[in-house]
């Protein structure tokens, strides 16, 4: 078995450089910031073992049959072609992941050429913190005062300015309702909740619902877009029942205005939709337009805390076009790594309104908070602490039932 490095801006670049020569079944057995004498190659090394090829094959023997190998067919022209291209878009990649490492070293003072910055960079990155994301606050880090007279990083002034750049990139907004949003047909708050399937709208929606919904001791109406999952209306309209409030279903988007004339006297309506996939983009627009024609709606990103940050990006980059007003995140209980949630509110520039975690309705809701969200991010946080529980203990009779 031998061992081979390869170099790249991020650990994930130079990974996947790795498994596009290797294939899957190589194994990766060290990931490090490299040295001064490496950093040209690029800001992070990768070490993957390879099988040592398995010996020749037996050479014949006095009197044995030899078959005849066919020589070499000459290069088609196309597939040299296609080589070509693919060395040229490999060189281009390598030339961008040494501009961005380039840039990041001017621009941070020679950022990862420092230990302790490396260190806190690949921590960030085991948090599942985006690398870009985590380039920029140790971008931001590298500005302040954190070094000693000798010029070495003190490590309580890193950490300290690291929380500083990760507060800054954080929008917290724990309301619901469009503030200044007046509708013709309707004169309370309106609140939707998209998003992809599993993400945890509908249980978010009755934890709602139940804390400033009853809270409020005003008319409230549940209303369902989602008529695509078999019982799934059914399931909301025994939540309904067991609350005492309205329930309707919608049978497409296309009848919300009408809907939402009907309940112009209610104070509250909260509007469950489907779980959209990639596969549903024409959903996606149909349900997009109708949501502009009523820009009182209070539309609210729902994303699962316990997927990876990039499906956490598609996913926001798939309901782009419904416009969401603030993110909200369920599953917080499921994870215990939360850079990719730190991540998508710092690059989507969207406030974070709440956090749920747990069955519990309404306690395992917590408006969203810097602190919230940042102590269960190790490198960044005080301490860590778990999820919160909510202060309001409101309809417990009739939340036991669900």
């Amino acid at each position: 078995m031998r061992l081979k490095s390869y170099f790249a801006a991020s650990v994930e670049a130079a990974i996947e450089q790795a498994r596009q020569e290797l294939g899957d079944e190589a194994m990766l057995v060290d990931s490090r910031a490299t040295s001064r004498t490496t950093r040209h190659l690029g800001a992070c090394e990768v070490v993957f073992a390879l099988e040592e090829p398995k010996a020749g094959t037996k050479t014949p023997g006095k009197g044995e049959m030899v078959a005849c190998q066919p020589g070499p067919k000459p290069p088609d022209a196309n597939r040299l072609l296609g080589d070509l291209s693919e060395l040229r878009r490999e060189m281009e990649r390598m030339s961008e992941a040494v501009a961005r490492s380039g840039a990041l070293s001017a621009g941070a003072g020679g950022l990862l050429a420092d230990a302790e910055l490396a260190r806190v960079y690949t921590s960030l990155l085991s948090e599942d913190v985006a690398p870009e994301v985590a380039q920029e606050l140790l971008a931001g880090c590298s500005k302040k005062p954190v070094r000693d007279d000798v010029g070495r990083i003190v490590a309580t002034r890193l950490a300290g300015s690291l929380r500083e750049q990760m507060e800054r990139q954080l929008s917290i907004q724990p309301e619901l309702g469009n503030a200044g949003r007046i509708s013709r047909n309707f004169a309370g708050k309106a609140v939707a909740l998209v998003g992809p399937p599993g993400a945890g709208k509908t249980t978010a929606l009755v934890k709602l619902a139940v804390q400033y919904g009853l809270r409020s001791r005003k008319p409230m109406q549940i209303l369902s877009l989602d008529s695509y999952r078999i019982g799934a209306a059914g399931q909301l309209r025994h939540y309904a029942g067991i609350l005492g409030v309205g329930f309707q279903t919608v049978e497409s988007p296309g009848m919300l205005s009408q809907c939402l004339a009907e309940n112009r006297h209610k104070e509250w309506i909260f509007i469950d939709t489907p779980g959209l996939s990639k596969s549903d983009a024409d959903v996606i627009q149909e349900l997009a337009l109708v949501l502009d024609r009523h820009r009182e709606i209070d539309v609210h990103l729902v994303l699962s805390a316990a997927v990876k940050f990039s499906d956490l990006r598609a996913a926001a980059e798939r309901f782009e076009a419904m416009r969401p007003a603030k993110l909200l995140f369920a599953h917080m209980d499921e994870t215990d790594t939360f850079g990719g949630v730190f991540s998508i509110a710092a690059q989507s520039k969207r406030p974070v309104s709440f956090l749920c975690g747990g069955q519990r309705i309404p306690e395992d809701l917590e408006p969203a908070s810097v602190e919230g969200i940042l102590s269960r991010i190790p490198v960044g946080a005080r301490k860590r602490e778990p999820l919160k529980s909510n202060p309001f203990a409101l309809a417990g009779s009739a939340a036991a039932g669900l």
